[in-house]
């Protein structure tokens, strides 16, 4: 599946439409990679625990940088030592390893050394070696190969500040007349309010739901529901975390216990409706959005989403009359309104593209 290069919408539910437009192009319902990207590419299927990466037909090794994310954490510490071995085997000194974030915290690193940067922290094989006489000695590589180093992370600059003199006395005004000095009272800071431990948790949840980090998102969201069983957000959240994974009847389950709390919100039909469409259940997901417009008629991208349906099964008069109502719901917000808070897009921006979709279908 994957070398055919072949996605469908669901796969750029939070990608940026200028990617999805020069590098992609439609073919029917679906997205296809630039056959110029699918060429560079190769596929090989290898498991990580028990083959023996060197011993592989394409004999992987001299690899600049291995990207494994959300894999460590279903492994044991000695099998997590085991892998770690052979991926150092197979990067070429100066090679990186990028994982998920905090997946190696406490975990063996064997001779891979950690660099720490402001948002990331990289696993690399150092370009020097130890002898057996525990000497560094330096591994010189071409230098077409030699990597660009990161840069570093900033170092804070502290300020100084000139002390006062505490030998010298000072020397009171002509005449002044000391004045009885009152005990100042300590400052107090304001007091800001402690998030709710719940809300701490769903918020780091989110966090990793955006990074890609679906196992462990869905891992808090279920620790929330633990101590909280009727909280809609978490089920929500589960949900797309589950979706993300291609666990669709979960996502669906965790769907419905979010609308049986809140019957009132609107994303979990979203999902529904792209998990829908995704299954190729267009009437399904038809209906999914048919009842966002009827739990809250000002919400852009259920008619947007409705009428990118009605364009592919060729019925363009019901896609304009969904494009126009998205057009007068437009222009009442201001230019600078978030609309999409996935793909970040403004009220102005989504107005033009959507005039533009509508001049078109002229």
């Amino acid at each position: 599946k994957a070398k055919k290069g072949i996605y469908s919408s669901w796969s750029f539910r939070s990608g940026n439409s200028h990617i999805q437009q020069k590098y992609f192009r439609q073919v029917k319902d679906a997205w296809m990679v630039d056959e110029k990207i699918r060429s560079m590419v190769s596929f090989q299927t290898a498991n990580l625990v028990q083959d023996d990466f060197s011993s592989l037909t394409s004999n992987v090794k001299n690899i600049d940088l291995i990207v494994c994310r959300n894999v460590f954490i279903y492994f044991e510490p000695q099998i997590v030592s085991q892998v770690l071995e052979k991926f150092y085997a197979a990067l070429r000194p100066g090679g990186y390893v990028m994982t998920g974030h905090a997946e190696l915290h406490g975990k063996n690193l064997g001779l891979l050394t950690t660099k720490v940067f402001p948002e990331s922290v990289i696993y690399t094989r150092p370009e020097t070696v130890q002898n057996d006489r525990g000497q560094s000695s330096q591994i010189s590589l071409p230098s077409a190969i030699a990597p660009s180093p990161l840069p570093s992370p900033p170092i804070p600059v502290v300020p100084t500040f000139p002390f006062l003199n505490q030998t010298a006395p000072i020397q009171p005004a002509f005449n002044s007349i000391p004045k009885p000095s009152l005990p100042t009272p300590p400052t107090v800071p304001p007091q800001e309010t402690p998030k709710k431990p719940i809300e701490v948790s769903l918020s780091q949840a989110e966090a990793h739901l955006n990074q890609g980090e679906s196992a462990i998102a869905l891992r808090l969201a279920e620790q929330i529901l633990q101590t909280n069983p009727r909280h809609d957000g978490a089920y929500y959240l589960s949900a797309q975390a589950h979706a993300n994974l291609g666990a669709y009847e979960k996502a669906s389950d965790a769907c419905w216990k979010a609308l049986g709390i809140n019957p009132r919100s609107v994303n979990p039909y979203y999902l529904l409706s792209r998990i829908a469409e995704e299954r190729g259940d267009i009437e399904q997901a038809k209906k999914w959005l048919k009842k966002i417009i009827y739990l809250a008629p000002e919400e852009i991208m259920a008619y947007l989403d409705l009428a990118s349906i009605y364009a592919q099964e060729g019925d363009q008069e019901r896609a304009y009359k969904m494009r126009a109502t998205a057009v007068e719901y437009l222009e009442k917000l201001a230019p600078q309104a978030t609309v999409n808070h996935q793909e970040e897009l403004t009220a102005g921006e989504l107005l033009i593209l959507v005039k533009k979709m509508l001049a078109n279908s002229l």
